[in-house]
């Protein structure tokens, strides 16, 4: 029998102001999953299961679905400015809210193809300074 694999889920900014800048998202967000899928994760990234898919529901619909698979992963992994993407901002809010460890990965871009070199950092406490900061100044 072998181990449970640990369920991680890729959270970061998918919309942008032009299309090509969305595509760099979804981009960014696939090197990540299949480096965490080559580290022996199981992985779900949104921006691959729904990308390009703009219209066929409306947008809380996707955000709704994305928060039920962030509720049963393991850990989060966050990449880029998700403090400004309202959907990404969501997702750790729910992992934060859940007690379910986030990470934030800086990557490079242009490091060599097909071996992208990434640092995970742990930031579930920034995290949780920054959602609570916000929550303080909506009341």
């Amino acid at each position: 029998m072998t181990d449970k694999l640990k369920k991680v889920y890729v959270s970061g900014p998918y919309s942008a102001s032009t299309p090509w800048e969305t595509e760099i998202n979804i981009m960014a967000a696939r090197i990540i999953t299949s480096e965490l899928f080559r580290r022996g994760y199981s992985v779900l990234c949104p921006h691959s299961n729904s990308s390009h898919m703009d219209g066929v529901i409306d947008y809380d619909h996707f955000i709704q679905a994305d928060l039920e698979w962030v509720d049963i992963c393991d850990e989060l992994y966050v990449f880029g400015d998700w403090k400004q993407s309202p959907g990404a901002y969501k997702e750790v809010q729910r992992a934060v809210s859940k007690y379910i460890p986030v990470y934030n990965i800086e990557f490079n871009f242009s490091s060599k193809y097909c071996n992208i070199e990434f640092t995970v950092e742990d930031s579930f406490l920034s995290c949780v300074d920054y959602i609570n900061k916000k929550e303080s100044e909506k009341k």
